[in-house]
Formats: structure tokens, sequence, C-alpha cells
């Protein structure tokens, strides 16, 4: 694990990036986004004390969101993907409570999708979600 330091503006990550860390917000806010016809689209704004880029607990796992810091700076802890599998070689039961966390916080955004969805019916077709 490093500590990494942002100013304001810089990309922490981009959609489509490898996912190989996991970042600590430590210090800042963090904005995320998703692009759309070449414009960023807001989805949210993130303080300390919140996990970015949970999708390096899985393998050739890419990006799904782009992170960049919305405050003035911003501190992070990173733990690089190589030292998170090899925690999770040495201690199972580690490893089975972040894939936990990791399955709680997809269940999670797919309850919110659900719920906007059924909120804002029409603006897409939810079975696009399924064919991938």
């Amino acid at each position: 694990m490093h500590e990494r330091k942002y100013v304001q503006d810089e990309v922490v990550f981009f959609r489509g990036d490898p996912s190989h860390a996991l970042y600590l917000l430590k210090k800042g806010e963090v904005s995320l986004t998703i692009d759309v016809n070449e414009t960023f689209e807001s989805l949210t704004k993130v303080q300390a004390g919140i996990a970015l880029g949970e999708s390096c607990l899985l393998r050739d796992a890419n990006r799904l969101l782009n992170a960049f810091v919305s405050s003035e700076s911003a501190e992070f802890y990173v733990i690089p993907q190589d030292n998170i599998f090899d925690i999770f070689d040495s201690n199972l039961k580690i490893k089975a409570k972040m894939l936990e966390a990791l399955a709680e916080i997809y269940n999670d955004y797919n309850s919110n999708l659900f719920k906007a969805y059924k909120s804002s019916l029409g603006f897409f077709n939810l079975s696009q979600v399924y064919r991938g």
C-alpha cells in the first residue's frame, strides 16, 4: 500500500482502464462520471472514507466509471491488485469478507438501477442490461 496525492481535476482513473488497484479516499472529494456522447455525465461525488475501484477485486476487470478529483486536492491510500490477491491467497477469511462486500455493493447498484428504471420508464430497455 502506498499514499498518492492528486490535485483538482486530476484523473484517478478512466472508464475502460484495467482495474489494477483499490483506492481508499483519505482526504478530499472525487467525482464519479460516465462518458456519454463525448461528454461526462456526473453520477455522484464521494468524500473521504470511501473505497473506489472495487472492480480490482475481480481478475481482468476494467473500470466501469471515470473518477477525478473535484476538491482542491485529494489523498488516497492505494492498494495494488497484486497485494490484494496475495492477501486473498494467504487468508481465505479476508477473501470471503471482501468478496461478500463486493457482492453487497453490486446488489445495491442493481437495486438502485431497478428503482431508477421504474421511475423513468421508456428511457431505455432494461433487457439491454442482461445482454451484455
